[in-house]
């Protein structure tokens, strides 16, 4: 069997930032500048959605084979507490897309549930202004087809 050109956080990713280019509420707020792995790029539009790895653990059989990996990510919609409309808008995007998800997939990655585990609610000063962090943690059960 060859080796898988994927890993499944890589079709983690895949499938979450296809899922939040396809959603036309996200596409429709003002000003959006796109979603993206872990920080946005210098330049980018805000606000924006950022989509990061927190942690994860495979799943394994008794004798060690990998059975599924349970990964927790953060999603959140990042900006200027002046565009905090968006942010909440995004946010509840964000809830309505992976809050509760049974059997999603790609060609590459079979997402067997996603749930959020915790809130995310934060603010820091960048450049003199204040900008907030409006999202939450979410469970994956990932397994590569």
């Amino acid at each position: 069997m060859p080796a898988p050109v994927v890993t499944e956080q890589s079709g983690a990713i895949q499938w979450m930032l296809s899922t939040i280019a396809a959603d036309s509420a996200i596409q429709g707020v003002a000003g959006y500048g796109g979603a993206y792995e872990s920080i946005a790029p210098i330049g980018a539009s805000a606000p924006w959605i950022v989509v990061q790895l927190m942690s994860g653990m495979d799943v394994l059989t008794a004798n060690g084979n990998r059975v599924y990996a349970n990964q927790v990510w953060q999603l959140k919609a990042v900006g200027p507490a002046s565009a905090y409309a968006a942010l909440i808008t995004l946010a509840v995007r964000l809830e309505a897309l992976f809050g509760n998800t049974r059997q999603a997939s790609t060609s590459n990655v079979r997402v067997s549930a996603a749930v959020r585990e915790q809130e995310i609610n934060y603010a820091e000063i960048v450049n003199g202004a204040v900008w907030s962090h409006i999202g939450g943690l979410y469970r994956l059960e990932t397994q590569l087809v």
